[in-house]
């Protein structure tokens, strides 16, 4: 694992959009967001600087750009952490790129979730291409939610032609009574790439085999120690296979001024790890 701490972060649990694949689903109503304000959580972030240097801060949410005072914090979080943006792009984050600092760039990068029930493919490339002319690290997510993948290769295509990088997400949820992404036919994991091409011994044909999901359960992890979630109320948890799994482990809160991460690894009890974060947590692969 890389030495750098990361902390993945849903920022808050309130969105302008309304996903039906969405973890959060039907869920928005429920949350009780947590909102210290803008010196409250460079505090935060400045005592975890002081803690451990430099860490990687991937906001999620909900959704960030609607978060109050956002791009004010943002223009101040990279001061001290290198920072990675899930976003649907609503609010283009125009402010914030229009303010971010030449010699800060390449401590940003954007994660541009496009989803084709509430954005335009035209208007949404429009503003990745804006975030790009300034920041080079932006990449565009789909989800490949049963209802979305006969697009799925169309607007692959689209943003890989205006050079934009294109990364497809499994779902994982129930849809029509069917648990993905188990229940994904040969088809729809050709065209999500659940598939890859094995290469044989001379004169003989490539084969395709599935790939697998990687089990962590049982190996260790610096989940919590190298690596932790924060959820919207500051409850720093160990990472999402423990969330999916509803396994309930705080380790502390973000905003305790005596909060800090584990001094040593755990042993993985998730059968599942979603978010693929055992690629970056695991110590041993």
């Amino acid at each position: 694992m890389d030495k750098q701490i990361s902390f993945s972060w849903d920022i808050h649990l309130k969105c302008n959009y309304r996903c039906p694949y969405c973890w959060h689903f039907d869920k928005w109503d429920q949350y009780q967001n947590v909102y210290p304000g803008v010196d409250k959580l460079v505090e935060t972030w400045k005592r975890i600087y002081n803690l451990y240097g430099e860490c990687k801060i991937s906001i999620y949410g909900g959704e960030p750009s609607i978060y109050p005072g956002i791009d004010n914090f943002l223009l101040k979080l990279i001061e001290y952490h290198r920072v990675s943006i899930t976003t649907n792009l609503s609010s283009g984050f125009k402010y914030f790129i229009d303010r971010l600092s030449e010699d800060l760039v390449d401590k940003v990068q954007f994660s541009a979730s496009f989803h084709p029930l509430f954005s335009d493919e035209n208007d949404f490339l429009k503003k990745v291409i804006y975030i790009k002319n300034k920041v080079d690290n932006i990449y565009v997510a789909y989800v490949a939610y049963p209802e979305q993948i006969e697009n799925l290769l169309k607007y692959k295509k689209f943003f890989n032609d205006n050079n934009i990088k294109f990364q497809i997400l499994k779902f994982y949820g129930y849809y029509n009574g069917k648990k993905y992404p188990e229940a994904y036919n040969d088809s729809e994991k050709k065209k999500i790439g659940i598939y890859e091409f094995v290469p044989c011994e001379k004169g003989e044909k490539t084969v395709v085999v599935e790939k697998k999901e990687f089990v962590p359960k049982g190996k260790l992890c610096n989940a919590g120690h190298k690596y932790a979630t924060i959820a919207s109320n500051g409850d720093v948890r160990f990472c999402g296979g423990f969330d999916w799994e509803n396994i309930s482990m705080n380790i502390g809160n973000i905003f305790d001024p005596n909060f800090k991460l584990l001094d040593k690894p755990i042993i993985c009890p998730a059968e599942i790890c979603p978010c693929h974060e055992w690629v970056k947590a695991l110590v041993d692969k």
